[in-house]
């Protein structure tokens, strides 16, 4: 299943050159569109290294190993750009994947490859009535309330 963009191929690239030749303003733009400036200057940072490809949308998450990881948290950390600068420089679409990155290293959180395995993605459910729901909370509710007493 791909991505839903909340705006279109077509108003990305019609923002960016309307900006690049002065047909509107960076105000303007953002105001038609409910755009942050910040999205625009990077619409426009993607579109400059990588032209009208660079703002189609993904297919899934991207992969990053863990060396990659590390190699780009220590240009951060060396003072070798901001965190838009790196990202563009590295090719990651936004700044804010490099700032966890950096507060995880920061955290003294390994950075770890990236894995869509494991207890993070659920894979399988069991359907359930609304009677075995309602038992199931009785049950968690006496066990983490033995102390009280009642009757039923």
């Amino acid at each position: 299943m791909g991505r839903k963009n909340k705006y279109t191929f077509e108003e990305k690239v019609n923002a960016i050159l309307d900006y690049k030749n002065n047909k509107r303003g960076k105000t303007q733009i953002c105001n038609d569109l409910g755009l942050a400036g910040s999205d625009l200057y990077k619409w426009i940072r993607i579109y400059d290294k990588h032209g009208e490809a660079g703002l189609l949308t993904k297919q899934g998450n991207r992969n990053y190993s863990k060396e990659f990881k590390e190699e780009v948290v220590f240009a951060y950390l060396d003072g070798e750009g901001s965190y838009g600068d790196l990202s563009n420089t590295y090719d990651i679409p936004s700044s804010s994947t490099l700032k966890n990155w950096v507060k995880k290293y920061n955290s003294h959180i390994e950075l770890k490859d990236y894995d869509p395995q494991g207890d993070l993605y659920m894979t399988k459910t069991r359907k359930t009535t609304v009677n075995e729901r309602i038992e199931l909370i009785f049950l968690s509710f006496l066990k983490y309330n033995d102390h009280l007493s009642f009757h039923i």
